[in-house]
């Protein structure tokens, strides 16, 4: 609960969080204003004065020397004013305390000195300095709190400079890394490029020579150089799947790996499972082989509409379901979120987009039901028409 609170004050305003604690201080000084004793002094001058006195403090931070001058102003015109603004209360002294503090924390250079000169002459000359001892608490009066906001002003800038230098450290860390990785990926592209060619220049002598052994009537060698075509061709097609593979630049998955499923679907779930996702797979009808893009699309769909589960606040389950017709295959991700914020509208076009490149359709919303938030595509199975 507390850090609740304090969270939410940090988040406020500096001029507003200010302007509250101005009040709260106005507030406080009427109350003791009309509760203290007065000495003989006006109870409601004092509370004016004290009213007064609490307005500079809402400006502490955006224009400190401008609240310290207003303060000075306030307390030179009570002055001569039948009040005991420093006599009997105590929140005129911890708003004086508060401005040195704020001198310290958030100003600089010359403005420093002068502004607690200012408040050091308003302690002397109206806070009843008489005696050398007085004289010696004033000034830890106020040299107290204004040591004390330099100090965690220093450790402050500190922090931001070590903060700041950690994530310069982070960033140049992760461009080596993925400087290494490109390298990495260069080589192994060029070695799969000199192995690809060298499949390639075999099949072409291969080919040459396969018209001459025809005109020889040599059909078993023809026969034999045909089949050593066909081998070459595939492992040169497999090289150069490896070759692709290398240079896709897809950070979803391992780059050697071959595009995804909706065969895959169960691994899929059972990885958002192990992220804390209670996810349920359910497949009907008869699985059909569908074309490398659609099958391709609706694993996006189901990637997309998991992993923004897994994102998504209150989120603990979700249904899974992929449906094959005669015509088409469902694909349905349907999650128990309070909201129908689903995923990010960028992500959600882009899914539209290449649901859409195959002749199918896109919904998102509501579960049929109202409740949840439900992402369904609807594929054909012979692709686009």
């Amino acid at each position: 609960m507390l850090r609740h609170v304090y969270t939410r004050a940090r988040e406020l305003d500096e001029f507003k969080a200010d302007a509250m604690l101005a009040t709260a201080f106005a507030l406080a000084g009427i109350v003791e204003s009309l509760l203290v004793k007065t000495g003989g002094h006006s109870r409601l001058l004092t509370a004016l004065a004290m009213t007064a006195l609490s307005v500079p403090l809402a400006w502490r931070r955006r224009n400190t020397l401008g609240a310290v001058v207003g303060f000075v102003a306030v307390v030179v015109a009570a002055g001569p004013l039948n009040t005991f603004l420093f006599s009997n209360l105590t929140c005129s002294f911890l708003a004086l305390i508060l401005l040195a503090y704020t001198v310290g924390r958030h100003e600089v250079g010359w403005r420093i000195w002068l502004e607690l000169a200012l408040l050091a002459a308003t302690v002397f000359v109206y806070g009843g300095i008489s005696r050398p001892t007085d004289l010696l608490w004033g000034t830890i009066f106020l040299g107290g709190p204004a040591l004390t906001g330099r100090a965690i002003r220093s450790r402050a800038l500190y922090q931001r400079e070590m903060r700041d230098k950690t994530k310069r450290l982070q960033t140049e860390r992760e461009l080596r890394a993925r400087r290494a990785v490109e390298d990495e990926r260069a080589r192994i592209a060029s070695e799969l490029q000199a192995v690809v060619a060298n499949g390639v220049s075999a099949m072409v002598v291969q080919a040459e020579a396969v018209p001459r052994l025809f005109k020889t009537e040599d059909l078993a060698a023809a026969a034999q150089a045909l089949v050593v075509i066909e081998e070459t061709g595939r492992d040169a097609l497999a090289e150069m799947r490896r070759l692709l593979g290398v240079l896709r630049r897809d950070d979803e998955g391992p780059v050697l790996a071959p595009q995804p499923t909706l065969a895959r679907a169960d691994a899929l779930v059972a990885r958002m499972k192990a992220q804390g996702l209670d996810a349920i797979i359910r497949v009907e009808g008869e699985p059909v082989a569908l074309p490398p893009g659609v099958d391709l699309a609706g694993y996006r769909v189901l990637q997309e509409a998991l992993s923004a589960a897994t994102r998504a606040h209150g989120v603990s389950h979700a249904d899974v379901s992929i449906v094959y017709g005669n015509d088409n295959v469902l694909v349905k991700v349907h999650d128990d979120r309070e909201s129908s914020n689903g995923p990010d509208p960028e992500a959600l076009r882009a899914l539209r987009d290449r649901v859409g490149l195959y002749g199918g359709a896109l919904r998102a919303g509501r579960g049929q039901n109202g409740h949840g938030f439900q992402l369904e595509a609807r594929l054909p199975i012979g692709g686009p028409r």
